[in-house]
């Protein structure tokens, strides 16, 4: 992990794991098996056909770190990728195909097993250089290291009047013995100006 002299370095982020290797590679087959024409033509400019893939996704066309994590891909330019089909559909497609991929497919559940063990393998060897470069940082600058987390959301506070208060309350008058008491559907509404406590 190269950093400057001052600078502290980066956390290695999680890999992927075998599900979301099978949802990238499954997309691009869905994506551009699909009928229809792409929204934007530009997207399959840096993509090339890769023999060391499953039969089945050979005559795709692929990104050469189509199965990188996050943080070891380049970033894309945001655009409309295909426009094809929506989110939802597809998520709902590769999931099902997902459940049903060691029965169907034991050579592509193989395939995105291996590269996921392969990825995390390597994530285990980053951290572990991640630790002996930062075990004698002081705490606080090793904290400023790790990725911001998300902002967290501030919960009002409820103000509570006196007539939500009320509702809360037992409808059970505490001057009577418990057989006196009437049940509570026939028992009569509290006062709403005089408060039990």
């Amino acid at each position: 992990i190269p950093f400057g002299i001052n600078a502290v370095p980066k956390k290695p982020m999680r890999p992927l794991t075998a599900y979301h290797i099978f949802f990238q590679i499954e997309r691009e087959f869905i994506i551009q098996t699909i009928a229809g024409e792409d929204a934007d033509k530009s997207i399959h400019d840096s993509k090339f056909y890769l023999d060391d893939v499953p039969q089945r996704y050979r005559n795709i066309k692929l990104l050469p770190d189509w199965h990188a994590g996050p943080g070891k891909r380049k970033k894309r330019k945001h655009r409309k990728q295909h426009g094809k089909i929506g989110f939802l559909e597809l998520s709902r497609a590769i999931s099902t195909r997902w459940a049903q991929l060691e029965q169907i497919d034991q050579d592509t559940k193989s395939f995105v097993t291996r590269i996921a063990k392969q990825e995390l393998d390597e994530y285990y060897l980053e951290m572990k250089d991640y630790k002996e470069l930062t075990k004698d940082l002081v705490p606080e600058a090793a904290k400023s290291v790790a990725r911001p987390s998300a902002p967290k959301k501030k919960t009002k506070k409820r103000s509570r009047d006196n007539t939500s208060m009320q509702s809360l309350q037992p409808r059970i008058n505490l001057s009577l013995p418990m057989q006196q008491q009437q049940p509570p559907s026939e028992a009569p509404q509290p006062d709403m100006a005089c408060s039990l406590y």
